[in-house]
């Protein structure tokens, strides 16, 4: 089942990233307020249950987004931290993973590549950001973030 899971959300990121053509503008001091990974949504009737951990990024200046993740794995709060940049719509990003240290786990450096995509047939706020990252030890997954931008 989960590599079905990974499956389908590579076809879908890269379904969404390559055929929806609106290109979305970071303009300074927009907000954006989201989720890590809309796939988890699919958990919703699992025993499992859904877990979405929330994230919330600034435009320091155009086409410039600084993030971060705040997560509680094991009762220690990890905290996740991003810079992206925008050319084209296309946004690639550098990210710093569990940059504490919680839980005695190293941290991790990551890149990722993917497209945001404003859905404005649900509201002209809503945002979809498929993407494809890899970490340090050269793990890849991909995955479809959304949220709303202010």
């Amino acid at each position: 089942l989960g590599s079905m899971k990974k499956l389908f959300t590579l076809c879908a990121s890269a379904l969404l990233a390559f055929t929806l053509s609106a290109q979305v503008e970071q303009a300074e001091g927009s907000w954006y307020l989201g989720t890590g990974d809309a796939t988890n949504l699919l958990n919703l009737f699992s025993d499992n249950g859904i877990g979405m951990s929330a994230t919330i990024g600034y435009a320091v200046q155009d086409d410039l987004i600084v993030g971060g993740t705040v997560s509680s794995d094991s009762g220690e709060n990890v905290y996740d931290l991003d810079v992206t940049y925008f050319k084209n719509g296309f946004g690639f990003g550098v990210s710093l993973d569990n940059a504490m240290e919680a839980n005695d786990e190293e941290r991790t450096v990551g890149f990722n590549v993917g497209k945001m995509v404003m859905v404005g047939s649900i509201s002209d706020k809503l945002f979809v950001y498929p993407n494809i990252a890899i970490d340090s030890d050269q793990n890849m997954e991909s995955g479809i973030s959304f949220g709303f931008k202010f």
